[in-house]
């Protein structure tokens, strides 16, 4: 199935759209007493949706209790330090709404890296429905993804890409820093998948994955193929120039 691809002037736009397409789910999920599965991501993009769902014109649509969040990866650091993709969150979000901590499944950055994500593969296969694979199913993945190809923590020819378990110790190529992340095959097995890309430094590298050029197929966000779901692009008006 070809992926969606959805095209906004500019970030300010794609994060008032998209804020409104997650108050729409949840209000699907309430209706039918469910939890809307939800994993971010962190990021330039990720952060402004972030910000937005916390403008009142969107916390008081979205319905927060039916929301289960998860991260798509995690920084190896407590959550009170700026590069953690939780402490985000929790800054611009949770601080601003009516959220049960129940409702909240962060990866612990501040404890050592396997045994973080030895816990947070039991909070998977605890909270999530399991496909006839046993793979955790989540009803929605967000990503943003790096002008390497990378996405999540899954970084170009590392060892996490081939990597079975659903979430794995990742090693940032350049810092060193530590990280978990999920991995191809529970990202890949998500109900709805959707990259979040703005800016012109994307553009080519967007374009090349959506053409399917065979230079990029081993870029981890061109391994991004959801079995059963639905793969979306949403892209503002620079990242989109090339396609």
């Amino acid at each position: 199935m070809q992926p969606f691809v959805k095209i906004y002037d500019n970030p300010q736009l794609l994060a008032h759209s998209l804020s409104l397409e997650i108050a729409h789910r949840s209000a699907f999920s309430k209706k039918h007493r469910q939890s809307l599965n939800l994993a971010l991501s962190g990021g330039t993009t990720p952060t402004l949706l972030i910000e937005t769902m916390a403008q009142s014109l969107y916390n008081t649509q979205i319905h927060w209790k039916n929301i289960r969040f998860f991260w798509g990866d995690e920084r190896c650091v407590p959550p009170q330090d700026p590069q953690s993709n939780f402490g985000v969150v929790q800054q611009s979000l949770f601080s601003v709404i009516s959220i049960p901590k129940s409702r909240i499944m962060r990866i612990h950055g501040e404890t050592k890296p396997e045994k973080a994500a030895e816990n947070y593969n039991k909070q998977l296969t605890k909270f999530l429905p399991l496909n006839s694979e046993n793979i955790p199913v989540f009803d929605w993945i967000l990503l943003g993804i790096g002008t390497d190809g990378h996405t999540a923590s899954l970084f170009p020819n590392s060892d996490t890409l081939s990597d079975t378990n659903f979430c794995a110790v990742a090693t940032h190529p350049t810092s060193g820093q530590k990280r978990v992340t999920l991995t191809l095959p529970v990202i890949n097995a998500a109900r709805r998948i959707s990259f979040l890309v703005t800016g012109a430094e994307k553009q080519k590298l967007v374009s090349r994955i959506l053409k399917k050029e065979k230079s990029v197929s081993n870029l981890p966000a061109a391994m991004v193929h959801p079995k059963n779901g639905i793969l979306e692009w949403w892209l503002d008006a620079d990242a989109a120039k090339d396609i």
